[in-house]
């Protein structure tokens, strides 16, 4: 099953990678027939993370990890917490440090690596949940979170209860999307994330004002914020350093569990090596339809609270190894 058959075709009234992407994160409501229960959780650098638990069958268990400035609460998390809900599974969707209802205590925020904070979550799903398979389902950055971290646990991820992942829309060479991302007709998607990350710098730099606010000064795009911001935040040398580490392409032949990579060719954020197609280990499986944009794949029919395409394939791939 290395990969899978394309099948996923978009309304017409969608045409082309930017409505595509557009669209469902600006206009999609979902409504969940249950709500979360909201719990911080201690880190061992003496911080939190928050996470949402929608309680359910204890033995089955999904992590949801979200995109670049993301939440639990966005609605291409919840759409894939009600799919799998809805099935009878536990979903535990978290949020990335700064992400949630209120800053995080130390300086550092997230970045596409930062899987030290995925494993917090993933030991506390094991102790809270001790007969539970888990699976690992991961959104743009969080694909990359997820898949690095399947890679690095290696041969433990059985020990560990990991039944297998869902990579969506993921970056898995960092180097070539940023360079997709700063070209000129993706300016307002840079614009938006710069934007934000920014209100979130100069929020931190009250509580710790080590952090020097003139940097941003400097910062226009996000390869800039990440070579003057995230990488000497997160101990890496530069961007370019930070890029390598932190791709989950590197890490792909380490995986030792089911794991599938869905991304849209037409995806405007995806370089041509976001699209591996010579990768010897056979428990990834690659999934490249022509259409869905990021993190998109609208179905065609004017529903409400309708179920997409990419939950559908993904709980069809993710429920068998339950």
């Amino acid at each position: 099953m290395r990969n899978i058959t394309d099948d996923y075709t978009p309304p017409i009234w969608l045409p082309g990678k930017d409505i595509q992407t557009i669209f469902p994160s600006a206009f999609r409501k979902i409504q969940l027939d249950t709500s979360a229960k909201e719990i911080e959780i201690p880190t061992k650098d003496d911080d939190f993370l928050e996470i949402d638990i929608y309680d359910n069958d204890p033995k089955k268990v999904i992590v949801i990890s979200h995109g670049l400035e993301g939440n639990s609460k966005r609605s291409y998390v919840l759409g894939m917490t009600k799919y799998f809900y809805d099935r009878g599974y536990t979903v535990v969707a978290w949020n990335y440090r700064s992400c949630g209802s209120r800053p995080n205590k130390k300086p550092i925020f997230y970045h596409s690596g930062a899987t030290y904070d995925l494993s917090e979550i993933h030991l506390y799903v094991k102790k809270s949940f001790s007969n539970a398979k888990i699976g690992f389902i991961g959104f743009s950055l969080g694909g990359n979170l997820s898949l690095k971290y399947l890679g690095e646990l290696k041969k433990e991820a059985s020990n560990l209860n990991v039944a297998g992942g869902v990579a969506i829309s993921t970056p898995v060479d960092l180097m070539g999307a940023s360079k997709i991302i700063t070209h000129d007709a993706l300016k307002l998607y840079q614009f938006r994330f710069l934007r934000s990350l920014r209100k979130k710098v100069k929020l931190k730099a009250k509580e710790h004002p080590e952090i020097d606010l003139n940097i941003l000064k400097k910062v226009n795009t996000l390869y800039e914020f990440d070579n003057l911001l995230t990488a000497p935040l997160h101990g890496f040398k530069n961007a370019d350093d930070y890029y390598y580490h932190a791709s989950s392409i590197r890490f792909l032949d380490n995986i030792n569990v089911p794991t599938l990579l869905l991304n849209a060719q037409n995806d405007p954020f995806l370089s041509k090596s976001c699209f591996p197609d010579n990768i010897k280990n056979q428990l990834i499986n690659t999934l490249y339809p022509k259409f869905g944009g990021h993190v998109g794949f609208r179905p065609k029919k004017l529903i409400s609270n309708q179920h997409y395409w990419s939950e559908k394939v993904t709980f069809e791939f993710m429920d068998r190894l339950f």
